[in-house]
């Protein structure tokens, strides 16, 4: 995770505003080794078990990168709760929507990991535009500041979570906008795509893994790129609803029943070679 000042110049400029503003009271974490030790253990447990679990496959490098035998890792998705797949998506929206779902957490790294400076940078270009923030956070000045300094937006604070199926259903064929700069998974995307939203994602998690640029979605490496893409979704409504249906297909691949199946294999694989 870049210091401040080694971000983008595109959006630099936001932390130093929310420092002003009382957002924020620092713009770097004074230390990081809380999260090196966190990795430690992780590294510790993981060459230590008889098998090891990746929720993607970025996962699965860093797990060999820190020494892990490739033979002793798995990759299995993560599954999203029943409730995503209750009720399909509601009748597509022809008014386009702006979406931001997931956590933004409280702490100046979180944020920076979550992509806010990402998330202003694009909402800010779109004012006209109705957006909507679903998000998890403590920081109660980062939601009056998000209200108050950017248009036409409605902001959804610590939702219980099977209520946001019912909140987001209303939306679909929006564009779920996930400005993350590190994701092991990302629940977000895939529960967005549950409700028909359309993804632009940065590549992280698993999002290198399912989405097919112009087919369930964008992959977007820069800012000007996803505003591109935005204004391409937001200007063709028949590829938007296109990409809509695709992204629901997709997010079926993440059901519970799929991967409980798959974990059930591995174990029984495990205990066959124990018994040799």
């Amino acid at each position: 995770m870049p210091l401040a000042n080694n971000l983008n110049a595109e959006t630099r400029g936001f932390w130093y505003e929310l420092r002003k503003q009382g957002v924020i009271t620092e713009l770097n974490i004074k230390t990081r080794r809380p999260l090196r030790d966190i990795a430690d253990v992780e590294e510790h447990v993981a060459s230590r078990a008889t098998a090891v679990i990746a929720a993607s496959k970025h996962i699965r490098q860093e797990l060999l990168t820190a020494g892990i035998q490739r033979e002793k890792i798995y990759i299995i998705h993560n599954a999203i709760e029943d409730y995503w797949f209750e009720s399909p998506p509601q009748q597509f929206m022809p008014e386009p929507s702006l979406i931001f779902l997931g956590r933004l957490g409280s702490d100046v790294f979180t944020l920076k990991l979550k992509g806010l400076d990402r998330l202003i940078h694009l909402y800010r270009h779109f004012p006209r535009t109705r957006k909507l923030i679903f998000c998890i956070t403590k920081k109660k000045r980062l939601i009056s500041w998000l209200k108050s300094e950017i248009s036409n937006l409605k902001v959804f604070q610590n939702v219980r979570k099977d209520k946001l199926p019912g909140l987001l259903r209303p939306f679909c064929g929006g564009v779920l906008f996930i400005p993350s700069r590190y994701e092991g998974f990302s629940l977000s995307l895939v529960e967005g795509m549950s409700q028909g939203l359309v993804p632009v994602v940065y590549p992280v998690g698993i999002a290198p893994e399912i989405i097919r640029n112009g087919k369930n979605g964008f992959l977007v490496s820069s800012q000007t790129e996803a505003i591109k893409k935005v204004q391409q979704l937001f200007a063709n409504t028949h590829l938007r609803k296109r990409l809509s249906i695709e992204a629901f297909r997709t997010s079926q691949q993440f059901t519970s029943q799929l991967i409980t199946k798959r974990l059930i294999e591995i174990y029984k694989s495990i205990m066959r070679s124990k018994n040799r």
